[in-house]
């Protein structure tokens, strides 16, 4: 059964990413931050790797946040929760020339935690008009491992012996806007799965 999740979501991406026929995902909205900037993120606990929909992340479950840099940085961002058994994960992308869509839309509602993300001739999913390429390039990406055992493959989980935090750091070496998703990873049992409450900040 796990396996045939795998496939389901595996074969969605691919026809997410080959088709241009397919209408495009809109996000509800993203938070635009500048340095030093937090803002709490409505987040759902398996968003970022849903095991009941093939591994891969929930566009909708999740919150989007960019930033922009104009020359190379080293840029740092955390997301941090106070609800205890939370581990909530990270992944950043780049929109750079090639990515001509307004950054409100994202290939499809299922995202892959590790990988990019296109699209070419996206079409919003209301009015079936073509809104440009999207193209985002992954950066970098990971998830809380502290607090359980688990430990996927390619997912990149990160220790700093505090359960319910995350950081990643990374030279953003691309002029441009960089956009990233804020999820949550296998939860401790009980867990609500209600959007629980993270702390994000972009350093």
């Amino acid at each position: 059964m796990k396996l045939h999740h795998q496939l389901i979501g595996t074969l969605v991406l691919t026809m997410a990413i080959a088709s241009g026929t397919q209408a495009a995902t809109k996000l509800n909205g993203f938070v635009s931050f500048t340095p030093g900037v937090s803002s709490v993120f409505k987040v759902q606990n398996t968003s970022w790797r849903d095991p009941l929909f093939g591994n891969m992340g929930w566009a909708h479950k999740s919150s989007w946040g960019s930033f922009s840099v104009s020359t190379p940085k080293i840029i740092s961002i955390e997301a941090s929760t106070k609800v205890p058994g939370f581990h909530p994960a990270i992944t950043v992308w780049y929109r750079g020339p090639a990515d001509t869509a307004p950054d409100i839309y994202i290939p499809d509602h299922a995202y892959p935690q590790n990988s990019n993300f296109v699209e070419l001739g996206a079409k919003d999913p209301n009015t079936n008009l073509v809104v440009g390429d999207i193209s985002m390039q992954v950066v970098r990406w990971g998830y809380d491992q502290d607090g359980h055992t688990q430990r996927p493959p390619f997912m990149s989980g990160l220790t700093d012996r505090v359960a319910g935090k995350v950081r990643l750091a990374f030279v953003a070496q691309k002029k441009g806007t960089y956009q990233f998703v804020v999820g949550g990873f296998n939860p401790n049992g009980g867990i609500s799965s209600t959007k629980q409450d993270v702390t994000v900040t972009v350093k």
